[in-house]
């Protein structure tokens, strides 16, 4: 799927929003990642390497960690009150988007 995405995106150019869980996916494919948490931008992280992405590069297993630490962090809002944002559902750092 990713060589395909790549290969429309080389053919005709075009811009895409990809949502995705996958960090490592995040990294190969976009210029950009976006990491959304409880409603905010909580990382912008531009995504220059050049393409085609080698997943075995230095400077891509860098921003994978980067992105990765980020993610694993507490949200700030979780780290301020200690709760959970929705009671009854553990609060496992997780809540975001990529």
């Amino acid at each position: 799927m990713h060589r395909l995405i790549e290969g429309l995106w080389r053919s005709h150019g075009f811009t895409a929003l990809l949502v995705t869980h996958d960090v490592q996916e995040a990294v190969a494919l976009a210029d950009r990642v976006v990491l959304i948490e409880d409603g905010r931008i909580a990382l912008d992280e531009r995504i220059d390497l050049p393409r085609p992405r080698v997943h075995g590069d230095a400077r891509f297993a860098a921003l994978e960690t980067r992105i990765l630490d980020r993610v694993l962090q507490k949200p700030e809002s979780e780290q301020a009150s200690g709760l959970p944002s929705w009671p009854g559902v553990p609060a496992t750092g997780l809540r975001w988007a990529i």
